[in-house]
């Protein structure tokens, strides 16, 4: 079962859209009626095109609530920024071998698919692949910071490792949108740092580490050719 991200003023938000979509299509409607068909205006003529008004919109909110949010335009309209694509970064932390010799940092990939009520996160780096159990995208209405913060598991392989590991994410949308930055932290315990920038929208069919770099190098080759 999928949570729904939206806060309380995202959903208020989401209300007041619905109903501008709403009056804008029975006016629309009733301008069309009596264009086309000469009718007069009357109540039973606006109260026909708000019926109508109605349906189309909800059909419309329908459709958009499971696509992928990728409507620049319609995402500042809604303040409801788009983070759907994939994201390519690093990842330290502050996990230390028996030694007591610190990792290098890791490049890590999320590929984060949103539609305007959901989200989902997989992340893979080239040893832990591990995806999103909760998820939270909303503003903070003090700072107007987005923050983006989940719930994820894991599944260890490194240094002949076989276990699964939870752990909570906290991200901040920073640079205009470009740049996903933060902390996370583990139940093994670890915890550590994640700089993420955002590459591409395209995701389908990305399931690897190794799937998610060769998309990456794609966009990369395909902005170069553009520019």
């Amino acid at each position: 079962m999928r949570a729904v991200t939206l806060n309380y003023a995202e959903i208020m938000r989401l209300v007041k859209a619905f109903f501008f979509v709403t009056a804008a299509f029975t006016v629309l409607i009733t301008f069309g009626q009596l264009a086309l068909v000469s009718r007069e205006v009357s109540v039973a003529l606006i109260f026909q095109s708000a019926s109508v008004g109605l349906v189309l919109t909800t059909v419309l909110m329908g459709l958009l609530a499971d696509r992928p949010w990728t409507f620049t335009r319609l995402a500042r309209w809604l303040g409801r920024p788009s983070i759907h694509g994939v994201w390519w970064g690093t990842l330290c932390t502050d996990w230390v071998d028996a030694n007591g010799r610190a990792l290098p940092a890791i490049p890590i990939v999320f590929v984060i698919r949103q539609s305007y009520l959901f989200v989902s996160i997989q992340s893979f780096s080239e040893n832990q692949p591990a995806r999103s159990t909760f998820e939270f995208l909303g503003m903070d209405e003090k700072t107007k910071d987005m923050h983006l913060a989940y719930v994820y598991e894991l599944r260890r392989t490194a240094y002949n490792e076989n276990k699964l590991t939870s752990g909570y994410g906290h991200l901040i949308l920073q640079d205009q949108g470009r740049v996903l930055a933060g902390e996370y932290w583990t139940n093994s315990p670890t915890q550590g740092r994640l700089r993420l920038e955002f590459v591409t929208q395209v995701c389908d069919g990305i399931n690897s580490y190794d799937s998610a770099v060769r998309a990456i190098a794609e966009a990369r080759d395909s902005l170069s050719l553009a520019s």
